[in-house]
Order: structure tokens, then C-alpha cells, then sequence
């Protein structure tokens, strides 16, 4: 299975054009204050995108997954990592944000 996040301009739309290219399941998660999880982004932070990307993933049941990241999901990634390693198989970060220990982007 593909567990796929969005950067921060996107929604899970964003993975519509290559989910039916990959070869296994796609589980391609809206972050908060996008399509399925509505909330106002002004008032989310890191730690609600990983909360919210891991319930997904425990919600989905993923095992043995590859979890695939966009842009600003480089900063979620490694929280969600932290989560859910045990259902993981690979990480992908594609163009992603990945700022140096303890600075921001």
C-alpha cells in the first residue's frame, strides 16, 4: 500500500493523476482544513497534520506500506514516522521541505 500526504497548497486530489499508475492500493490522506478534514488553517499545527495523518493510517489498517510525502509534507513525515513506524515499509520525500534541526522553512 501507498500512503500518500499532500503539501500545503494541496489536497489528496493532488495524487489523482498517478494513483492508478502505481502497482499496489493508494491511501491518499487529506491533511486538516483540506477535503475530507475541514478545519481552519490558521488554527492547525504540525502536530494535528501527524495526529490526523496517523489515525488515517490506523483507520486504513496499513501495513508494510510506503509512506510518500510532497513539499511541505517533508515536515510531517517524520512525526508520523515516529507514530507508525511498525506499518511501514519505505518513506518517500518527493521535492519536499526539509529544514535544519530546529529551524523552520
Amino acid at each position: 500500500m501507498f500512503i500518500l500526504i499532500h503539501g500545503s497548497n494541496h489536497s489528496s486530489r493532488c495524487w489523482e493523476p498517478i494513483i492508478d499508475l502505481l502497482d499496489a492500493p493508494a491511501l491518499a490522506i487529506d491533511l486538516p482544513g483540506r477535503g475530507r478534514h475541514p478545519a481552519p488553517l490558521d488554527q492547525v499545527r504540525l502536530t494535528d497534520f501527524i495526529q490526523s495523518a496517523v489515525e488515517d493510517i490506523e483507520d486504513a489498517d496499513a501495513r508494510d506500506a510506503v509512506l510518500v510525502g510532497h513539499s511541505m509534507a517533508g515536515l510531517s513525515l517524520p512525526g508520523i514516522v515516529d507514530r507508525v513506524d511498525e506499518r511501514l515499509r519505505h518513506i518517500a520525500f518527493v521535492s519536499c521541505n526539509v529544514p535544519p534541526q530546529g529551524e523552520s522553512c
